[in-house]
């Protein structure tokens, strides 16, 4: 009982001391070749109006080949922008995101090829 109590202790102690070491800046060792720290100034500036362009590009079919597909018909929001598919569907299928299928009739999709084909 006490063993795994005390163990515990230890990391803690352990993670509590490098957490002070480095909020003191003992992270920076002297002649090392990192670095520096990121500041609010290394950052591009953000535009209202350039994300709105971009927002709107992203959600216009009239960028696609067929003018029916958006990249934002397959690159959801809740999946990091991915379309939570081990191989995406694209052009021919239906629905949005995760829920995209193959479709049927006549837009379905008859073949599909693995990533990476040659």
């Amino acid at each position: 009982m006490f063993g795994d109590f005390a163990s515990g202790v230890v990391t803690f102690g352990t993670v509590a001391a490098a957490i002070a070491a480095f909020s003191n800046g003992a992270d920076r060792i002297e002649g090392s070749n990192l670095p520096a720290p990121l500041s609010a100034t290394d950052f591009i500036q953000f535009d209202q109006s350039k994300a709105e362009v971009g927002r709107l590009l992203f959600y216009d079919k009239l960028l696609s080949g067929n003018r029916n597909i958006s990249c934002g018909t397959c690159h959801h929001h809740d999946l990091g922008g991915s379309d939570g598919l081990s191989l995406g569907i694209g052009e021919g299928g239906a629905g949005l995101g995760p829920a995209r299928s193959a479709s049927d009739g006549q837009t379905r999709i008859h073949e599909r090829f693995p990533r990476n084909a040659p």
